[in-house]
């Protein structure tokens, strides 16, 4: 509604978000494709959802059944995402599963060891 406001129709903005989601899941593809994840023996399924993390990825996980959520981080505010992130924190509150976090590869920790 509000990018309608600002001129930009419907069509287009469903153009651009399919388009968006389609680099997404060639790129998911592309860095799965150097691992070695055809070992594993229940193999490895990528899913991109759509809207907000907080509704979207527990509502997956409860009609999937998933046993374990990986999920990347930034870590960019506040308490709460001082250790593994603001949205992967809110995670741990609201799915019955694992998760497992990775932090950017140029992640410089703000904790310095003594």
């Amino acid at each position: 509604q509000r990018l309608q406001g600002l001129g930009v129709n419907e069509e287009t903005l469903q153009e651009s978000s399919k388009v968006i989601l389609d680099e997404i899941k060639n790129e998911l593809n592309e860095q799965l494709a150097q691992t070695d994840f055809r070992t594993l023996t229940y193999g490895v399924q990528v899913h991109v959802l759509e809207g907000s993390p907080e509704v979207a990825i527990p509502a997956f996980i409860a009609e999937n059944k998933v046993n374990l959520l990986a999920m990347g981080t930034l870590a960019r505010s506040g308490l709460s995402g001082f250790f593994i992130g603001n949205t992967a924190e809110r995670m741990l509150e609201k799915v019955n599963c694992s998760v497992l976090t990775f932090k950017p590869a140029d992640f410089v920790s703000p904790v310095v060891p003594e």
